[in-house]
């Protein structure tokens, strides 16, 4: 939670937080204009590549994917061993980028699944973003 966040916390619930004291969990919302959009949901996406290459073809210089993704890696620290100098990611930005240590059952067996239906697990801000 930042500055930035209304630190909101969930009322008692039924069905849902059985992992939180008093099944009450952090609801992140964003304090500004834009409201949440300004917290992204407390994720890290870069954005795709194609959209900053049609921001350069319509006339905005040095904002391609090749012009901006060196930026990127400069801001990024990432924590991750698994993925942090894979050559999408990099460490010792000012940008504190992990990956949540908490996971759950119907997550796991979500991401398990996936692939009996042909898509991969991929890393949002790797080679590829989207598609089979």
């Amino acid at each position: 939670m930042t500055v930035n966040d209304w630190q909101l916390i969930s009322t008692p619930q039924e069905r849902a937080g059985g992992g939180y004291p008093n099944r009450q969990f952090a609801v992140p919302r964003g304090k500004g204009v834009g409201g949440s959009s300004l917290i992204n949901c407390m994720l890290y996406v870069r954005g795709n590549k194609k959209d900053y290459d049609q921001w350069a073809d319509n006339g905005a210089t040095g904002w391609s994917w090749n012009g901006v993704y060196s930026y990127f890696l400069k801001a990024e620290n990432n924590t991750d061993p698994e993925i942090a100098n894979n050559g999408y990611h990099s460490t010792g930005g000012f940008l504190t980028v992990s990956t949540p240590p908490q996971t759950n059952a119907l997550k796991e067996a979500f991401v398990a699944a996936a692939p009996e239906v042909g898509y991969e697990h991929r890393d949002i801000n790797g080679e590829k973003q989207t598609g089979k």
